[in-house]
C-alpha cells in the first residue's frame, strides 16, 4: 500500500468528509490542491477561516445572515408573512429561492428526525419555531422536507407539535413531482417548482 506524507493523508481524510466524496475523488482533489502555489493555498485557507468565524444565523428563523446584521435578508425584508416554509437545511432555502415560487418567510430546522440513527431536532429549535409562528401568525405552513423516511418522520412530528400548540392555519407538504425516497439534492429546480405549486394539505 502506498504511504502518503502525513500532510497529504490528512488532506485526503478531510476531503472525504464532504458528502458524495469517496477516496478516489478526495485523492484527485488533494493532488490538484498540491499543484497550487503557496499564495493560492493560503488564500483558500483564509476563505475557510473566514467562513468559520463569520458564519452567522438569524435569531428568528435560523437562516444564514451577514455577521454584521441582526437579521437575515428574509426577515428584514417585506416578504409575505402569511406563509411560512419550514426546511431542514440552509441549502434548501437557497434551492427554493432559485425556483422563484415562494415569496414568504423561511424557518430552518438544522436537521431531520432519523428513527434509524436516533437523530432528533433540538427542543430549543422547536420552541423557537413555535415562538416565530406566534410572531408571524401565518395562514399556511409549508413543510418543504425531503420525500424520505426522515422527511416523513419530521413532517409528522412537526404536525403534531403545531397542532398541539393550537396552530389554526393550514399545514401543507410538497407532493407533485417529488419521487419517494429522494432528497432535494437530486431534484432539479423545475421539478421542485411543480412540487411547490402542487402542494397539498397534510
Amino acid at each position: 500500500m502506498v504511504k502518503y506524507p502525513s500532510y497529504l493523508s490528512q488532506l485526503v481524510s478531510f476531503l472525504k468528509r464532504l458528502p458524495g466524496i469517496g477516496f478516489k475523488t478526495a485523492e484527485k482533489l488533494a493532488f490538484e490542491l498540491l499543484s497550487w502555489d503557496e499564495e493560492q493555498l493560503k488564500a483558500l485557507g483564509n476563505v475557510f477561516y473566514e467562513t468559520a468565524t463569520a458564519r452567522s444565523f438569524c435569531s428568528q428563523c435560523f437562516c444564514l445572515k451577514e455577521s454584521s446584521l441582526t437579521q437575515c435578508d428574509f426577515c428584514s425584508s417585506t416578504r409575505d408573512t402569511s406563509t411560512l416554509c419550514i426546511v431542514a437545511s440552509q441549502k434548501d432555502v437557497f434551492f427554493l429561492e432559485r425556483s422563484k415560487v415562494f415569496k414568504g418567510r423561511y424557518y430552518t430546522l438544522g436537521s431531520l428526525l432519523s428513527p434509524m440513527t436516533g437523530q432528533h431536532i433540538p427542543p430549543q429549535r422547536v420552541a423557537a419555531l413555535k415562538h416565530y409562528i406566534q410572531v408571524l401568525s401565518p395562514k399556511e405552513i409549508i413543510l418543504a422536507l425531503d420525500a424520505t423516511l426522515e422527511g416523513d418522520a419530521t413532517a409528522l412530528f412537526l404536525k403534531q407539535e403545531l397542532e398541539g400548540a393550537s396552530f389554526s392555519g393550514s399545514i401543507s407538504r410538497l407532493a407533485l413531482g417529488l419521487p419517494v425516497g429522494l432528497s432535494f439534492d437530486y431534484v432539479d429546480v423545475s421539478t421542485l417548482s411543480r412540487a411547490f405549486s402542487g402542494r397539498s394539505l397534510y
